[in-house]
């Protein structure tokens, strides 16, 4: 089973009852606990095979539970590659600290001068100097008689290693503030130059230990996280105990040759690894073959006890006993991204408010315990935005992941639903064959499309045509980028952000010169970016999808609103002035009026020099769209996504009603209707950019009404433009019907 990183969405909030549990290897570790509720899945082994287990079930049958010993960079935007500045925070975040504020900032590393010492304090200030083009060249001495480390009083002097340069400080500040964030997108050699980094500045290495053991000594509850994090991207799982409370052992036995091959203090002689620690419940791999793998007669208590064996044992005694499939079976395991260990019960804490997550295009994820263990759990997952990518996906099926197998191979019609057994002959088409300008029929309701991602724009212009582009989401754009709009803003990157997106909107609008694009200002819930950088400070709310977003957010930071616009005002400078812009979930006609006032700031005048619309979202907006039309606007555009959840209190993300979401539901089209008629009266365009404007039951239903386009996914746009030219037809035939019968 391969580990893999991904973002949990959509917390849901529950009260339930919750037990406190260990997790260790003889599941007696009081130290190392997890809250969690009874009956949540654990991932486990049942003879060979990966499955899910109530946690109740898994402690009544004293079964263990698999924990991850491996997690995968976070490649979104991308991994980086800085192991001089990874080893510069390990050290200086151990031995020393970062002060900045508004003014000034310094960074100080602290070190006794001695000859064992000068190594390491010439390869950290060598560092420095080389990553940061500034030198620590300021030192300064001071006392430490009396001061006790670990229990032992030091006497004698330390040295202060000083650099009062700001920018330094700054960025060593953020890596420290968003630690986890920058640890998971660290390349390997980073990686083991942070830990070695952190073992200089206060670690040790014994040899006492079978294999040698290192050992790390952490105070500070954000360095420690970064270290076991750091240990769990190398495939190494730490053993981790508390020391008076607040200080954290971190021991290493796994790797330590490749570790102390970075490190310029902390070094040794290293002996060859005995035995591993990867371990496996007995019982759970070979209960149903006790016999067969009974190697010299010593497993049979292991397997009767369900103790934990050695993955190096079972490839060396085991594996030669078994057929070809059970080996197989053994090799995934043994090779895989995880480990296990016992869960017993500690206590019942009572009735609690959880959160259930729902995690994206995953079955599994981690949940780490008070120390850090990262104990393996299942969860039900939500749907993935794929059509745009082209990628045929199934979600939802219920029981998919119980038949389908590892490595089977299967046909996948995404289209019908549909998982065929074996390769199925199927007629190949590598690309969408371009639409003959002569073919495509005309329709009076322009034909758009929705258009996220800028490398797909030439293409999706040249293949089908579309008379503009409805709906450009920023998030898209945002979140390629890896920085969220309100850390530009924090670091005064005003301009770069503004650049991000003048670079990614020049893509989309180029292809289309001459035709509309409207782009929608970022709409960035506060729980849906947090991986990007700065996202750990969103603010956590208990209803993120009507909460602290849309307008009203970009509002109460205009600056963020001001480079978005400013960007639409740079590229119509170059000549592509078919941008327009519309603001996201309005409620009232005050958002209206003072976004004007920021966009005319930046030098755009709306609706003579822009196209300024609003995106109708919100049974508020449908209500009080007169006021809208009277205050000025161009045109609206439906997000009938949200506009259905909030028009029937509906979770779009709750799978338990999801069945109940129907943006054709009268009480939708009755708004959308209303929406329509006032629009025309005040000569505003009406448009719809939300999924449902690629149904053809949807298009039909707007195209009575009279809306003037209808944007859709690309490989929905012929079939949309057909709907429309076929019920266009039909309503002028009505009509000329009605007229001779008056005749």
């Amino acid at each position: 089973m391969k580990m893999e990183w991904k973002t949990a969405l959509n917390p849901q909030k529950k009260r339930s009852n919750l037990w406190k549990v260990a997790v260790s290897q003889t599941g007696r570790s009081q130290q190392n606990t997890l809250e969690i509720t009874p009956n949540h899945k654990m991932v486990t082994l049942d003879h060979r095979r990966i499955v899910k287990r109530e946690l109740n079930n898994l402690i009544d049958n004293q079964e263990m539970a698999c924990v991850a010993d491996f997690l995968p960079a976070n490649q979104n935007p991308h991994v980086l590659s800085e192991p001089d500045k990874a080893y510069l925070c390990g050290a200086l975040f151990t031995d020393g600290y970062v002060n900045s504020n508004s003014k000034n900032g310094y960074v100080t590393f602290i070190q006794k001068d001695i000859p064992e010492k000068k190594r390491f304090i010439n390869s950290v200030k060598q560092k420095y100097l080389d990553v940061f083009d500034s030198r620590m060249d300021y030192t300064r001495i001071r006392s430490t008689s009396g001061r006790s480390i670990r229990g032992k009083e030091i006497t004698g002097s330390a040295s202060d290693f000083i650099s009062f340069k700001k920018k330094p400080a700054e960025e060593l500040r953020r890596i420290k503030e968003n630690i986890v964030d920058w640890v998971t997108h660290l390349d390997e050699i980073s990686l083991k130059n942070f830990l070695a980094g952190a073992i200089d500045g206060d670690g040790t290495f014994n040899v006492t230990h079978k294999s040698g053991r290192i050992q790390i000594y952490v105070s500070k509850e954000y360095l420690a996280q970064g270290v076991i994090l750091a240990c769990l991207r190398l495939g190494i799982l730490p053993q981790i105990s508390k020391q008076r409370g607040t200080c954290y052992n971190i021991q290493i036995v796994d790797q330590i040759e490749e570790l102390l091959n970075h490190t310029s203090r902390v070094k040794g002689p290293i002996k060859e690894k005995v035995l591993g620690t990867k371990l496996f419940g007995a019982k759970q791999l070979f209960g149903d073959i006790i016999d067969k793998v009974n190697f010299k007669g010593k497993i049979r208590p292991y397997i009767q006890n369900n103790l934990l064996l050695d993955a190096t044992k079972i490839k060396r005694n085991i594996l030669p006993l078994l057929d070809d499939l059970e080996k197989t079976q053994v090799k995934k395991i043994i090779d895989s991204d995880f480990r296990m260990q016992r869960i017993s019960k500690v206590g019942e804490i009572g009735i609690s408010e959880v959160y259930n997550f729902e995690v994206e295009d995953n079955h599994t994820y981690v949940v780490f315990t008070e120390n850090y263990t990262p104990v393996v759990v299942w969860n039900c997952h939500a749907a993935i935005v794929s059509r745009e990518m082209g990628t045929p996906c199934i979600v939802g099926t219920g029981h998919g992941t119980e038949l389908l197998k590892e490595g089977q191979i299967v046909t996948v019609h995404a289209t019908r639903g549909i998982v065929y057994e074996g390769k199925i002959a199927v007629k190949k088409q590598e690309k969408p064959k371009a639409v003959q300008t002569e073919n495509i029929p005309i329709t009076a309701a322009d034909i758009k499309v929705i258009l996220d991602f800028p490398e797909k724009a030439q293409e999706v212009a040249d293949t089908y045509h579309p008379d503009g582009v409805g709906l450009v989401r920023l998030e898209f754009i945002i979140a390629a980028g890896g920085i969220h709009p309100a850390e530009y803003i924090r670091q005064n990157k005003d301009e770069e952000y503004t650049q991000l997106l003048i670079e990614a909107l020049r893509k989309i609008a180029a292809p289309f010169k001459g035709k509309p694009v409207w782009l929608r200002n970022s709409d960035l819930r506060s729980d849906e970016y947090r991986n990007l950088q700065g996202g750990d400070q969103e603010p956590q709310e208990s209803d993120p999808m009507i909460g602290w977003h849309g307008i009203r957010r970009l509002l109460d930071e205009p600056r963020i609103l001001k480079a978005e616009f400013q960007a639409v005002k740079q590229l119509h400078q170059e000549g592509l002035n078919n941008i327009g812009i519309m603001l996201p979930f309005v409620i009232s006609v005050e958002e209206l009026k003072k976004a004007k006032m920021i966009m005319r700031e930046v030098g755009l005048e709306p609706g003579l020099e822009v196209d300024f619309g609003v995106m109708i979202e919100t049974p508020a907006s449908c209500w009080i769209i007169e006021e809208l039309c009277r205050e000025g606007i161009d045109f609206v555009s439906f997000g009938t996504n949200d506009l259905t959840q909030l028009t029937l209190g509906i979770d779009r993300n709750n799978g338990r009603i999801a069945r109940l979401f129907d943006e054709m539901h009268p009480a939708v089209l009755g708004q959308i209707a209303k929406v329509v008629k006032v629009c025309h009266k005040y000569k505003v365009k009406t448009s719809i950019c939300g999924q449902a404007g690629s149904r053809p039951e949807m298009a039909e239903f707007l195209v009575h009404q009279g809306v003037d386009s209808i944007s859709a996914n690309a490989d929905a746009v012929n079939e949309i433009r057909r709907v429309v030219a076929r019920t266009e037809q039909k309503l002028l035939l009505d009509a000329e019907r009605e007229e001779l019968a008056e005749r």
